[in-house]
């Protein structure tokens, strides 16, 4: 008897260290690595995947593979498998993973379940939990395919937080009040489009809400949305009724262009040598007050810091986005801090 597991590092990391059985042996397929071990006449492979196999991408939204790699190593896996756990906090997941193994073997897809370690307790997928997932995805790719030239990477919730946010400074706590989540706030943060506390909006958040259609900045926006994701967890809506509802919503709205000096009006931090704030996404972070800037790599895009500031020469540290990958924090200087972003490879 053979069993696979299938664990979402990105939800439901496990410490190796404690599960690991005497006999473990470390193995790959594909390059992707997996552990064996054998209790008795039974033998488990466990295989850790970073996140969903499939995301989808423009509007209409359009799934597309995001790790090949571990498509394949799962179709081979599966080929000497009887039976399948998947360990994650995700049904979205855990539904691509079932399918990923039926691909290979059509058995084994009916018995998928998931269990946590010590994998001694099986539980089925919530498909309802995976569509309403999914749905919530596609209302993200549809939202990131209008802001293809602004900044893909907000969500909804951040772009109506970035309009309840608008007019004179107000403090974290009234925002949240107001119903501004707090993942939301630290994400305009870190885009450099709202700083401080109370928080103000930077020149790129003026830019960002000049450019966008007002339904994108609409709170009833979300709360139709949300309306539709919860009535597919539920089971009364289907996922495709609530995807054409939200195509007819946000589909059809035509992507801004990208207005003069946005990149630059990004606030990252404090400068240095004055105080003022430093502004530039991409090519040059430079001061608003002094002039003090410094050269950005190339191909590359930084997310601010809040707070942090780099000990060694105090320039405000930020996290260097290369290729789509997210990079450690690093200090800008590049001119001679250890923790300068040449170190990225």
């Amino acid at each position: 008897m053979t069993r696979l597991i299938v664990i979402d590092d990105a939800t439901s990391p496990v410490d190796w260290s404690r599960l690991r059985a005497a006999d473990a042996t470390d193995h790959a397929s594909h390059g992707v690595p997996y552990v064996e071990w054998h209790d008795g006449a039974a033998t488990s492979r466990a295989l850790t995947v970073d996140g969903p196999l499939y995301e989808p991408h423009g509007s209409p939204p359009e799934w597309r593979p995001r790790r090949r790699a571990a498509i394949r190593a799962l179709a081979k896996l599966a080929a000497g498998a009887d039976h399948v756990l998947v360990t994650s906090d995700d049904p979205l997941f855990a539904v691509q993973i079932r399918d990923a193994v039926g691909a290979a073997d059509p058995t084994l897809s009916r018995g998928t379940r998931t269990a946590a370690p010590p994998w001694d307790r099986a539980l089925p997928i919530d498909d309802l939990a995976a569509e309403s997932r999914a749905v919530r995805l596609e209302i993200d790719a549809m939202v990131a395919h209008v802001l293809r030239h602004l900044d893909p990477r907000l969500s909804l919730d951040d772009l109506v937080t970035l309009g309840r946010s608008a007019g004179p400074p107000r403090t974290r706590t009234a925002l949240m009040a107001d119903g501004c989540p707090a993942e939301a706030l630290h994400r305009l943060a870190e885009h450099g489009y709202l700083v401080d506390d109370p928080c103000w909006s930077s020149p790129a958040g003026d830019l960002l809400l000049a450019a966008l259609p007002g339904v994108l900045t609409d709170p009833e926006t979300i709360r139709r949305c949300g309306e539709w994701i919860d009535a597919v967890a539920r089971g009364t809506v289907d996922r495709p009724t609530a995807r054409e509802r939200a195509l007819s919503l946000i589909g059809s709205l035509a992507p801004p262009a990208r207005p003069g000096g946005f990149d630059a009006g990004r606030l990252i931090g404090p400068c240095p040598s004055c105080g003022d704030w430093m502004g530039g996404a991409r090519g040059r972070m430079c001061c608003m007050g002094c002039g003090t800037s410094y050269p950005l790599p190339r191909q590359t895009e930084i997310l601010a810091v809040p707070g942090e500031i780099c000990p060694t020469c105090r320039a405000p540290l930020v996290r260097p986005i290369v290729h789509g990958r997210i990079h450690p924090v690093r200090c800008p200087d590049r001119a001679g801090c250890p923790d300068a972003m040449d170190a990225i490879r």
